[in-house]
């Protein structure tokens, strides 16, 4: 055996050691093979297997696997008679509707990247995105283009714009209230997504031949602590995702609706008195699930049908354990050296799920990723068992008398208070210790005026060490979001400072 031969044998095995696969369901191997190269030959082999059976449903109208190929080579035609070529931007402004599926599956065909747009973005933000991955085309939606996209596509590359309805696929039965007040509209200097899909029924369009690591999407982060940046998810990267979707949820035929039978919830931790409400109420357990847009999708995951313990030194829940084919390591935040289980530190993730980079900033893609692993930036521990626990954002960390406090651990806390229906923390300034702690929260619906701010203080202060439980608390509507719903902490700084 020679020395590589002998060190990847080495790293296998020292994979095979992990604790956290002792978790994993019967069903789920520790290290998952892909059968496709890309995410449209993944898509195609369905098509084949699966021509007549259902894709989507939305509200009374069901598009099956065969028409949804020909309606995005119908597109894809149309893409290519505007121009748009292998590794083209064309940005989708849709909410989450059938004709998502039709353009980004013909994006794909041609060989181009989809720029995921949120339909909650405003103007600027927009802007910002055509302008960052230099889109050539845009699909929207009808609606969405008459309130911000019109005003902005002149700012930008963008060639050319395909608008689309809420309605196009809604059915002939009676509107959903969800509908009602929507309408048809044509805008003299877009194109219409129907008329397309009409005017190229039946074209013959030859197939990109896409590698790998090519770009299947560009995602952006959130920007909650700058402007966002353009994640480039390959499509090795969205094949392995969909392969460990498909095994660790045991997702086939019988689960075109889900319905509450396996429920996961990502995009923040999950606190522990959340996922009790919600099994008192439904019966239904929450699944916790990790990831960031930097591993297109999960990282962690808590095993269909099991239980994700509770840290008992912070109170959070766990988001998991590591996916197959994925490690993880919990280094010192300052020196980068791994440190013992149970200890805090920064939570770095190497797999096939971590991204190529970000579009056109090499100096962020060279600090987030070193040596294959994703510096996430979030503060974690993992315990003897091999589970994982977020404990918060590295940079949101507050020093109170030269003790780390971690507005996570307050959050719970205070989510633990029957009133409580959104809290974000912060650090500020204080003379005396340094720092302090300080809560922006938001009451249920009843509780306003019946609440006081000593009130959830002296709470805290009962189930915290001293210096962690908060000393200011200020209520609010509502906590300022991302368009994702994450907490802006930055603007509650400014807040905090003014």
């Amino acid at each position: 055996m020679d020395d590589s031969a002998f060190q990847a044998a080495n790293a296998r095995a020292a994979y095979l050691a992990r604790p956290w696969l002792k978790h994993y369901s019967s069903f789920v191997p520790p290290e998952l093979a892909t059968n496709f190269s890309n995410g449209l030959e993944m898509f195609l082999a369905t098509v084949r297997a699966m021509a007549d059976q259902a894709a989507t449903y939305y509200f009374d109208e069901t598009i099956t696997y065969g028409e949804l190929d020909r309606k995005s080579t119908a597109l894809a035609a149309a893409l290519k008679e505007r121009g748009v070529a292998y590794g083209d931007r064309v940005a989708l402004y849709l909410q989450n509707i059938p004709q998502f599926l039709i353009a980004m599956y013909a994006i794909w065909k041609v060989g181009a990247i989809a720029v995921l747009c949120n339909p909650m973005f405003k103007q600027k933000e927009l802007e910002y995105h055509l302008n960052d991955s230099g889109a050539k085309g845009l699909i929207c939606l009808e609606s969405l283009y008459e309130t911000v996209a019109r005003y902005v596509v002149g700012s930008t590359k963008v060639e050319f714009v395909i608008t689309t309805s809420e309605l196009d696929y809604a059915g002939k039965g009676e509107l959903p209230a969800l509908l009602a007040s929507s309408k048809k509209q044509r805008f003299a200097e877009t194109l219409d997504l129907l008329e397309l899909l009409s005017k190229f029924d039946g074209a013959t369009v030859e197939f990109a031949s896409l590698a790998p690591t090519d770009i299947a999407f560009l995602t952006y982060t959130s920007g909650t602590t700058g402007l966002p940046k353009g994640a480039m998810n390959t499509h090795a990267n969205v094949v392995f995702n969909a392969t460990v979707y498909k095994e660790w949820m045991q997702l086939g035929e019988d689960d075109i609706v889900i319905g509450m039978k396996k429920i996961y919830s990502g995009g923040a931790p999950v606190s522990p008195a959340i996922v009790e409400n919600f099994q008192e109420i439904t019966g239904a357990y929450i699944h916790n699930i990790y990831g960031l847009t930097e591993t297109t999708s999960p990282s962690h995951a808590t095993p269909l049908g099991g239980r994700a313990p509770v840290d008992p030194d912070s109170g959070a829940l766990a988001v998991g354990v590591p996916i197959p084919n994925t490690i993880c390591r919990v280094v010192d935040v300052t020196t980068g050296e791994d440190l013992p289980v149970g200890e805090v530190g920064e939570l770095i993730t190497k797999g096939p799920e971590v991204v190529a980079g970000y579009w056109q900033k090499p100096e962020e893609t060279a600090n987030a990723i070193r040596d294959g692993y994703l510096y996430t930036g979030d503060v974690a521990k993992m315990d003897e068992e091999g589970w994982f626990y977020i404990v918060d954002r590295k940079k949101d960390m507050i020093i109170v008398s030269g003790y780390k406090v971690w507005p996570r651990d307050v959050e719970d806390t205070l989510y633990q208070h029957p009133a409580v229906r959104e809290a974000a923390v912060i650090g500020v300034a204080d003379a005396y210790r340094g720092e302090t702690v300080k809560a922006y929260v938001a009451l249920k619906s009843g509780y306003e005026g019946k609440v006081k701010p000593e009130e959830l203080i002296e709470f805290c202060k009962e189930r915290m060490a001293n210096y962690k439980y908060p000393r200011h608390i200020e209520f609010l509507d509502e906590v300022p979001k991302t368009v994702t719903g994450k907490f802006l902490r930055r603007e509650l700084r400014d807040k905090a400072r003014q």
